[in-house]
């Protein structure tokens, strides 16, 4: 098992020195709450095609646009975690640490509201063409 994680991490950091991206799937709520695995929100490394920042507990953008199979990159610029979280529970970034980053790539046409799980009061909405 020792040896397997090994290998694991070592692969890992092999594929972030290449500069390739890598992707996991986030978990989708569903019909009933499933908890299934989706591909229209997947949570991947590197820049977004818009990219946003955290900052002074708001979200800085209230609503940003991109095409279907672009990303979205939240930078957080406080000193604190915050989430990115999806209303219907679409995506969850959990919390994302102090001046880091969450990108998520959606496949899916739509309007997203989120939110922060942290501090409720942070609202805004991601529209996806």
């Amino acid at each position: 098992m020792r040896k397997a994680l090994i290998v694991l991490g070592v692969a890992l950091l092999a594929a972030g020195a290449c500069g390739k991206k890598t992707a996991t799937t986030t978990t989708a709520a569903g019909a009933g709450g499933s908890g299934a695995a989706s591909t229209d929100f997947v949570v991947e490394q590197g820049k977004g095609d818009a990219a946003l920042d955290i900052k002074g507990i708001k979200f800085t953008t209230s609503e940003v646009r991109i095409k279907v199979g672009q990303t979205v990159a939240w930078t957080n610029q406080d000193d604190f975690g915050h989430t990115s979280t999806g209303d219907n529970k679409e995506w969850n970034s959990q919390t994302i640490s102090a001046k880091t980053m969450f990108v998520l790539r959606i496949n899916k046409a739509g309007t997203y509201t989120y939110h922060c799980e942290i501090h409720k009061q942070m609202k805004a909405t991601v529209v996806v063409e």
